[in-house]
C-alpha cells in the first residue's frame, strides 16, 4: 500500500510537470512569434490554434487511455486501431481543409467587397 502512495504521488509530481512545462513553453514560443510574425499573421496562426485542440481530441477518440487499460491487445488489434486512427486524422484534416477554404473564400468576398467601397 505504501509503495502505491508512492507511485501516486511520483506520478501526480511529473504529470503536473509535463503540464505546466507545457504551459511556460507555449508562453515563450507564443512570445516569439509575436515579435517575428506581422499582427495579420500572428492573428491568424492564432486563429487556427484555436480550433487545433478540437480536431486533435476528435482524432484521439481516446483511444490511448484504451489501450493502456486493455492488456488483451494483440498485433492484429493495434494494427486495426492505428488504420482506424490514421483514417479519422486523415478525415479530419481533409474537413478543416474545406473548412479553411470556405473561411478563406467568404473572407475574399468579403475583403473585395470592402475594397471596391460597396
Amino acid at each position: 500500500m505504501q509503495e502505491i502512495k508512492k507511485q501516486l504521488k511520483t506520478g501526480v509530481l511529473f504529470t503536473a510537470i509535463g503540464q505546466y512545462a507545457g504551459v511556460v513553453s507555449n508562453l515563450i514560443v507564443s512570445m516569439v512569434l509575436s515579435r517575428i510574425l506581422s499582427p495579420s499573421d500572428y492573428g491568424t496562426l492564432n486563429i487556427v490554434l484555436v480550433f487545433l485542440p478540437f480536431f486533435q481530441m476528435i482524432s484521439e477518440l481516446g483511444v490511448g487511455p484504451a489501450i493502456i487499460q486493455n492488456q488483451d491487445l494483440d498485433d492484429h488489434d493495434l494494427s486495426s486501431l492505428f488504420k482506424l486512427l490514421t483514417l479519422v486524422a486523415l478525415f479530419v484534416s481533409i474537413a478543416f481543409g474545406i473548412l479553411v477554404l470556405v473561411y478563406l473564400g467568404f473572407m475574399g468576398t468579403v475583403y473585395i467587397y470592402r475594397s471596391h467601397g460597396c
